[in-house]
């Protein structure tokens, strides 16, 4: 990966921080309010109270501080310095900065932080790991950083997303459709308060999320998320047919971790175990 692309992420998540929430936050968007309720349950079953945790891009800080109320004290580390500064006025506002530590630092340099086996678990929601052109040096951080048996829980953005390539095919976006299903770096346009900002990504499958973990974690659960609801960007529909989406919510959570339907979902989730 050439330096610019390298340096990409840091300027474009600067430039989107200032409306981020407006576009992402719970309060602003059903889909991924309804995500981020599940992930943090998911995070109370799977954290020790009270303990010390890692998040790998927290963007504007909703789950670090969401989680410091509840008692942990988080290290929310993000390669862009405007979403660490969000993160730190929100957990001002929330009366929780001493539970809640921003640091500025891209994933494939978390060792920096010098904490070996320090963290009783880690996190990296929403496609934070997308935009990371080394995870292999971020696992190798994981490795040093979490002490053993400590759970990982992270989701990044699938190859395989259903609904993206259901609802593009539909209004007639064939490339849209299947934009997702190459592998290397593609473009992904947001909106920002300076235009259009474009973030590069991969999208990843299980398969190759397994390859990279291996052998440092055990694979515990993986699941679509979501699977039968749609994407965030998709919340106007959802919004308008939440009681038709609402009566479904008892099926996705059956089906999201079945072994065909685990791989369809926008994102796919991992829970993963540092081996001892």
């Amino acid at each position: 990966m050439h330096e610019p692309m390298m340096r990409a992420p840091r300027s474009a998540f600067d430039a989107l921080a200032p409306c981020y929430d407006a576009l992402f936050s719970a309060a602003s968007n059903a889909v991924m309010a309804w995500l981020r309720r599940e992930n943090l349950a998911l995070m109370q079953r799977l954290f020790p109270p009270g303990g010390h945790l890692l998040e790998i891009g927290c963007g504007t800080g909703e789950e670090a501080v969401a989680l410091a109320r509840l008692g942990y004290t988080v290290w929310a580390t993000d390669v862009s310095p405007r979403m660490v500064q969000q993160t730190a006025a929100r957990a001002a506002a929330a009366g929780v900065s001493d539970r809640v530590h921003g640091v500025v630092v891209p994933a494939r340099d978390l060792h920096t932080l010098g904490k070996q086996a320090f963290f009783d678990g880690a996190f990296a929601s929403f496609g934070a790991l997308n935009c990371e052109p080394d995870v292999q040096a971020w696992v190798q951080a994981m490795r040093t950083l979490l002490r053993p048996d400590a759970p990982l829980i992270c989701s990044v953005m699938n190859r395989w997303a259903l609904w993206e390539a259901f609802w593009f095919a539909l209004h007639g976006q064939p490339r849209q459709a299947v934009r997702r299903w190459g592998q290397g770096w593609q473009v992904a346009a947001m909106p920002s308060a300076e235009g259009r900002v474009i973030v590069p990504v991969r999208y990843f499958s299980e398969r190759e999320i397994r390859r990279w973990l291996a052998p440092t974690f055990v694979i515990e659960w993986v699941a679509a998320w979501p699977l039968l609801l749609p994407p965030p960007y998709l919340d106007a529909l959802f919004r308008r047919w939440r009681s038709l989406f609402a009566s479904v919510e008892w099926l996705e959570r059956r089906l999201r971790s079945l072994p065909l339907c685990r791989t369809l979902g926008d994102h796919l989730l991992v829970v993963a175990r540092r081996r001892a």
